[in-house]
């Protein structure tokens, strides 16, 4: 399974929640598992699967050839993380409004 290039929509997505998490692109891209790194990631799971309808497996293989199940399992994380962290909705919110705003 070869990585698929990260679609520019995406991309931006990646971008710009890396800068609200105060990480780094690549951190997010990368197998970096830490708590902060791990949230950035889950919020762009659930903002390319609900704001850029994404499939689950483009997800993974655009973000570093992950498996389907990976996402599944990161958007349950982005999920219970809205219900239970107001600065995660807060950041979901942002690019999922991200989404409808022109990238």
């Amino acid at each position: 399974m070869a990585t698929a290039p990260c679609p520019p929509r995406l991309r931006a997505l990646v971008d710009l929640a890396a800068a609200l998490s105060n990480v780094q692109a690549g951190q997010i891209l990368s197998n970096q598992r830490c708590a902060t790194v791990a949230r950035a990631r889950f919020a762009v799971y659930f903002g390319g699967y609900h704001g850029l309808f994404l499939t689950k497996t483009a997800i993974a293989r655009a973000l570093g050839d992950r498996d389907h199940a990976t996402v599944v399992h990161g958007l349950r994380r982005a999920e219970a993380l809205r219900g239970s962290a107001p600065d995660f909705r807060t950041l979901t919110d942002c690019l999922l409004a991200a989404t409808t705003a022109e990238l």
